[in-house]
């Protein structure tokens, strides 16, 4: 059920940040802050349909209201940029997956939020475009964060 999910978890380790920003096209400024920010917290609460996010971040906290039932919803990112995006949970024994496409100007992500027992994997992934341009055809691995349930 969803409720494996809902409550507080720390990251505790990352996997591939800087090169996913890197590969994102993020410079070389950014990056570096982005790797000596302290790690995220995330808090998660169920209210009905809806899967009240909230990212205590570098960057401050960063709210969303996730709609489980596939539907398209806007939301804005850390920077203000508008997204349509779409989730939903998978549940599995000792926990489950909760996937969340985004598409914006800045291309299409899908982030994947993976619970078993206490333990949470957020892998973070870029849809990439081909070598030689053209339209996307596969996603670049990207950021993996491990979290702990508080």
């Amino acid at each position: 059920s969803i409720s494996t999910l809902a409550g507080n978890w720390h990251c505790v380790a990352t996997e591939g940040l800087e090169e996913f920003l890197k590969a994102t096209g993020v410079g070389a400024f950014q990056r570096k802050l982005a790797m000596a920010a302290r790690w995220p917290s995330w808090e998660f609460n169920l209210n009905g349909e809806r899967l009240h996010f909230i990212n205590h971040s570098a960057m401050g906290d960063l709210k969303e209201d996730i709609l489980l039932d596939g539907s398209s919803y806007k939301h804005k990112d850390g920077r203000g940029n508008a997204l349509t995006c779409s989730a939903r949970w998978e549940a599995s024994t000792g926990g489950g997956v909760l996937t969340i496409s985004r598409k914006g100007d800045l291309g299409t992500y899908t982030e994947e939020r993976r619970v078993s027992g206490d333990s949470l994997t957020f892998v973070l992934r870029k849809k990439a475009a081909p070598r030689g341009g053209g339209p996307f055809s596969a996603f670049a691995e990207g950021a993996i964060f491990s979290a702990e349930g508080a």
